[in-house]
Formats: C-alpha cells, structure tokens, sequence
C-alpha cells in the first residue's frame, strides 16, 4: 500500500514540475560569492507529504523548479545561477528571509508559472524589482531574468492602455508643426497700358511656362504691385498689364508626433484589436506571430512556448498586461508643461477687467466644447473651419492655431486649449470666413463673437499670422486691451494678446473661456 502512495506522488510531483514555480516559494538574502554586493536566494519553503500505511511515514517534496541564485552584478541587476551544489544551497539557506513580495503568474504564456519580485530596492540599494521566468521543459528553456525597468511598464502600460481605449495614441499624441515648402504664383504688374491696347491684348500674360520667373516672395510682390499702380495712377494711365510670376513659401501645418510613444507599443495594441475583432489567434495567425516577436523582445525570453493550452493564451496575454501596467507608478504620457502665472502681470486686475467689463461679449454658441479631464485638469477643443476668397487665408489658419496653450491658473488647475484650425472645403460653409479689405487706411478686424476676419493687403506673412491671432481672439469674445484713442496698451496689459502684436496669451484668458463656454 505505501508503495502504491508513493508511486502516485511521485506522478504528482512530475506534473507539478511541469508547471513552473508555485507560491511556497520564498527570498533569501546574502552575499554568494564574498564580493561585497548582495544576493538572493530563490528557494521553495520545505513541503513535506505525509504517507499513510502501516507506517506513517513524512516525505519532503520535491520543488517544482529547483532553487537558483540571483548574483547581484556591478550595476545592480541580476544573473542567475542555477546549478548549485548541495554546500551552495546548504550555506544559502541559512540567510535570513526577506519580506520581497512574490507573485506566481504566468507572465509568457507558455504554461509555466513564473514569478514577479517586488520590493527589492527596499533591500538593495539600486536595484530594481525583478521578473523570473520559470524553465520551459517542453521546450528545453533555462530560467530567465528580467528587470522591471521604466522601459518595460512603459510600454505594457501604453499597451493596455490602447487595448481599452483605441484613440489612446491619437488622443495622447502632441501636436507637432510640420513646416512644407510650396510653389505658387501670382500675377505681378509688368507696365501700364492704354484702354486700346489692353481692349486688343487682355490684361494678362498666359499660365506660366515652366520657365517662369521666380521672385523673392508674396511681400515682394505686394510692395512691387503697391508702387507700380501708385506709378500707372501718376502717369494716367489707369490700365495695367499684368504678368505671371512664381514664388516659394513655407505652410506649417500640425501633425500629431508619435515619437512620444513605444513603436512597439502602437504595433502590438492595434494586432491585439485585430485579434478582438477576427476572433483569431490560432497557431498560423500572422498577428498571432508577430505578438509573438514584439513581447519577445519585451520579455527577453520566448513566449507562447506551451505544450498544451490550458486556457486561451490571447485572454491571458491581457491580464498579464493589465496585471504589469497596474504597477508603473509613472505617467505614461509626458504631462503638458502648462505655465504658471507670469510675474510681470497683476492676475487679479487682467482677470476682473476682462471678464467683468466684457463677459457679454462671450458667443456661447461658438464652436468650442469644454472637457473636464479631472478636478483640476480642463481641456477646451475648437475645432474651426476657414474659408473665403480673402488675402493670406493659410496665414489666417496658421495664426488660429497658435491659440493651442495649456496654462496653470493661480490654484493649480490645468486648461488646455486646443485649437484645430483647417482650410474648409471648396465647396464648403466655413465656421470663419475671410475676406480683405481695400483702403489706405485699413485695419484687420473681427467681432466679437463673429464670424468673418477682415484683413488688410500689404503685411508679411509674420505680420497676417500675429494679427489673424490677435482677430481670432475677438471671435472668442475677447475685447481690445489698448486704448483706442492712443492705440497703446492699458497698463498692465504691456504683453497681452489682445493689446500689441505679437502678444501672450496668459493663465487668465483661459480661465475666462473654460467658464463661459
């Protein structure tokens, strides 16, 4: 009868080898090898079987995975040794017990349990918690290390993060300007001609040829146009002939900058949302391959090695990631820098002038949708559309969307806005429409609240952007903040935006907007 017990526990045992580590296991600290750093011993606690028969008879049980070393090494990471000789085990098993966590989880998904070390640091100057992957037996893998660095939890965490949110990277990519030099033409004044000649000719040369001439820039055409019709209206002659010349000029536009993310990371969130939606993870499966090769690299070790599945790998796959993402205490996208409120300006006086003398000036209606994130965390989004016919309509885009901030109010809240200011469709009605004003004497304006920009010919390009900014804060519902009869700024309002060109937007221009709309 007792050999018939015993021959059963020793199948037993066999399957539990096969398994990986179990949670009897425990960590032991001491110097190995008498060169001053610190070592773990990895040991299973003493298991002991009791056999009845006629003699009752204790067995102490094998451990599933046979005790190893973590040697401390000059940078504070670990190797392991695992072939000890019964001295080495002797003399490691009698350092003291240490408090380090363990968890049993089995982390590559190759049916053996592993385990995950934590608090280690607390033990080890500079250390970092450990992973450790048991021996494969069906694939004949050694036992395996792996430091729980930054570079780890931040991708897992990027990547369940995307699993359960698939906006995740476009949501939490910044928005970078992506500058693209460009070709265009415009007819330039070549001299002034009689009523006849134009009546027999036209105004204008053909469509440029291939050759056609490239000046400076569109300022240099604007200043040639102004003092060639100034010279035609001087000598009389009220017809011009026109000419078609080219020039170069850069379009910045905004592009969302995904370097801030683990490539490895988007590939493996969009293969697992490929896996949700087929329903496929079988052994052919391309994503199923190439899942494989990405948490290989993360692990450092082989994944999706079993024998036989004992529960859907891919389900298993996303708890261990949730399981690892839930300990990166670190952000996992780099927080805005939202400045604090700047010293040359009296908080208190901007923000009561400009919010209590103007609030009526604020279109509720206006295309801006206000999110609260959190409870000092507010984002403002304003998607705009521009179109017309009017002068430097890209410039005009590109001055809207300098109104992109995040700000810090005096009581630590967060407002970002967001401005996403694009060219609208040929065909299409447009939130802000563009339009240029003719006269010596004309200035950019818009209403407040409105929806038209009026802009005046003649300006750089510099010039049409700071001042589009200036005009798309009318639209917003800001007033003036200069004098009108001196067109200097109000003391106190040196640098605002709505005062001089070019001009800061401060803390409080985005606290008065994340409370009117």
């Amino acid at each position: 009868m007792k050999k018939i017990l015993y021959a059963m526990f020793l199948c037993w045992s066999g399957q539990s080898f096969s398994e990986g580590f179990d949670g009897n296991f425990q960590v032991k600290i001491g110097d190995y090898n008498n060169d001053g750093l610190e070592d773990l011993y990895l040991v299973q606690k003493a298991q002991i079987n009791i056999l009845h028969g006629d003699i009752t008879t204790p067995i102490v049980l094998p451990p599933p995975v046979e005790p190893m070393l973590l040697v401390q090494q000059a940078d504070t990471s670990f190797r392991i040794e695992q072939q000890l000789t019964r001295n080495q085990m002797s003399s490691a098993s009698k350092w003291p017990a240490t408090s380090i966590k363990i968890t049993t989880i089995d982390l590559n998904v190759d049916g053996y349990f592993d385990l995950i070390l934590e608090g280690i640091s607390d033990l080890v100057l500079g250390a970092l918690d450990q992973i450790v992957f048991a021996p494969n037996t069906f694939t004949n893998a050694s036992a395996a290390i792996r430091e729980m660095d930054d570079n780890l939890l931040k991708v897992v965490t990027q990547i369940n993060n995307a699993v359960y949110d698939r906006n995740y990277f476009v949501d939490n990519a910044p928005t970078v300007t992506v500058v693209t030099r460009v070709t265009t033409s415009k007819y330039l004044p070549e001299w002034c001609a009689t009523p006849e000649w134009v009546s027999e000719n036209g105004p204008l040369e053909d469509l440029p040829a291939p050759d056609t001439e490239f000046v400076e820039s569109e300022d240099w055409v604007y200043e040639r146009t102004a003092e060639f019709l100034a010279e035609c209206a001087a000598s009389g002659q009220t017809q011009i002939h026109y000419d078609f010349v080219s020039y170069m000029y850069d379009i910045p536009k905004g592009s969302k900058d995904y370097r801030v993310f683990d490539e490895e990371a988007i590939e493996a969130s969009q293969r697992i949302h490929d896996v949700i939606e087929s329903g496929d993870f079988e052994y052919d499966n391309e994503d199923r391959f190439v899942l494989k090769d990405i948490f290989e690299d993360i692990f450092g070790t082989d994944v999706f090695d079993y024998e036989e599945e004992y529960r859907d790998p891919f389900e298993l796959m996303l708890e261990n990631i949730a399981y690892l993402a839930q300990l990166d205490t670190s952000p996992s996208v780099p927080v805005p820098i939202c400045p604090k409120i700047p010293a040359d300006i009296n908080y208190n006086i901007a923000y009561s002038y400009l919010y209590g003398t103007f609030k009526a000036n604020f279109d509720l209606s206006s295309n801006i949708r206000k999110i609260p994130i959190s409870t000092n965390q507010i984002e403002l989004i304003a998607n705009v559309t521009v179109g017309g016919f009017g002068e430097g309509l890209e410039r005009v885009v590109q001055g809207i969307n300098t109104w992109n901030a995040c700000r810090t109010l005096p009581d630590g809240t967060i407002v970002k806005l967001m401005t996403n200011a694009t060219e609208a469709p040929l065909l299409g009605t447009p939130n802000i429409e563009v339009k240029t004003i003719i006269g010596r004497n004309c200035r950019d304006k818009a209403q407040h609240g409105g929806k038209v920009i009026y802009t005046c010919g003649g300006k750089s390009d510099s010039e049409k952007v700071m001042s589009a900014r200036h005009e798309f804060g009318h639209i917003l519902g800001f007033d003036d903040a200069y004098i009108e009869s001196t067109q200097k700024p109000r003391p106190g309002f040196e640098q605002d935006v709505m005062a001089t060109v070019p001009g800061k937007i401060y803390p409080y221009h985005l606290e008065i907007l994340s409370q009117r709309y």
